[in-house]
């Protein structure tokens, strides 16, 4: 994650390069990452590994989707039906045929599932997001 780059990273995030690399080292028992410092890493390498080797410890699996908002039901069935439409024509151009699928057939496909996950997410949040709550008392 941090090859060649430890100096940089942690200037940036406003470490030492020494505690950095203590901290991210596996054979080290004195230095632990946080979660926060972890983030900053992430954020400062664009990089995600770690928070994908977490999940995948756990049996997850890491996908970034762009945010989506629901503006109401019919928008999002709608945005939903067009969104499962270019992906269903982006797989039968990319996979419909006995060649193989190139590296960008395989990112827009990839790109296209995880606008239309996202876009799944967003609505159910916007359900979760009407069920009232109860006052406690």
């Amino acid at each position: 994650m941090l090859h060649g780059r430890l100096e940089s990273v942690a200037k940036r995030i406003g470490m030492s390069p020494s505690t950095l690399q203590k901290k991210v080292s596996l054979h080290t028992d004195t230095h632990h990452l946080s979660v926060s410092e972890l983030q900053m890493i992430q954020h400062a390498t664009g990089c995600m590994a770690g928070t994908e080797a977490l999940a995948a410890a756990e049996g997850y699996v890491l996908v970034r989707v762009n945010p989506a908002s629901v503006g109401g039901v019919a928008e999002f069935l709608a945005k939903g039906a067009q969104l499962f439409g270019d992906l269903a024509k982006a797989v039968q151009e990319e996979a419909g045929h006995d060649g193989a699928v190139t590296p960008n057939g395989r990112s827009r496909v990839q790109h296209l599932v995880e606008e239309l996950q996202g876009h799944i997410n967003a609505g159910n949040a916007y359900v979760a997001g009407r069920v009232p709550v109860r006052a406690q008392g």
